[in-house]
């Protein structure tokens, strides 16, 4: 992850930007880091679903269930109005409700009350919708691809666990480790689904295989995606 992008984040929480909006498809990815930031600025990190309701993401397993477990819209906000805490609150998929009135307005107050407080609301969705009467109020984050030394520290790392189980053994040289990467950079989520399958389909088969993961080989079908390999 960029170190710029990071900083900017944390630069917009500590200076009190109520309501911030990461428009990303990697759910798990913003997570990671918004659990870094929350630790490294010793806030409590709640994340909130339709399905899962409001849930403590870094409280010790005996306060883990603490918070409501609220799922209705506005019911959650008016709990982050009211709570005494200082939080970052992840809304996954919040954009669908951002046409309702009643939503609108409470996103409006809470922008205004929240910057008494030390508190932030991220709303994490791979859609962008905006109303006109929240346009001042949410600052809008696109969530950077991983770096070329990211993927291949994530390449290095499948590679070394796979080793270690002694499930597979994987030899690539340095252009192939390149190529990899380099392929993998702007599809980091469908790249990493695809090198998994692949790994699947060749340890059916194999203890052992030469050549990274989309690769053909004969009697060896590649696995393919628009737009990936």
């Amino acid at each position: 992850m960029s170190a710029s992008f990071l900083r900017e984040i944390e630069e917009l929480i500590r200076a009190r930007y109520s309501l911030l909006y990461l428009v990303t498809w990697e759910e798990d990815r913003a997570r990671r880091i918004l659990l870094d930031l929350a630790d490294g600025m010793k806030k409590h990190l709640f994340e909130w679903s339709i399905t899962d309701g409001l849930r403590s993401m870094n409280a010790s397993p005996e306060n883990r269930a603490a918070p409501k477990r609220l799922r209705e819209p506005l019911a959650v906000l008016n709990e982050i109005l009211q709570a005494d805490v200082s939080a970052i609150y992840i809304l996954k998929d919040f954009h669908v409700y951002l046409e309702t009135p009643e939503i609108i307005r409470q996103l409006r107050d809470l922008a205004s009350a929240l910057r008494r407080t030390r508190k932030t609301v991220v709303l994490l969705s791979p859609a962008l919708t905006v109303p006109t009467e929240l346009e001042k109020s949410l600052t809008i984050l696109d969530m950077p691809l991983p770096t070329y030394e990211v993927l291949s520290d994530l390449l290095e790392h499948t590679i070394r666990s796979g080793g270690a189980n002694k499930k597979f053994e994987v030899r690539l040289t340095t252009s192939e480790r390149d190529a990899m990467v380099k392929a993998a950079q702007g599809t980091y989520g469908s790249r990493e689904r695809i090198c998994t399958r692949d790994r699947a389909w060749r340890r059916s088969r194999s203890r052992r295989y030469t050549g990274g993961c989309g690769r053909e080989t004969p009697g060896n079908p590649q696995i393919r995606a628009v737009g990936v390999l």
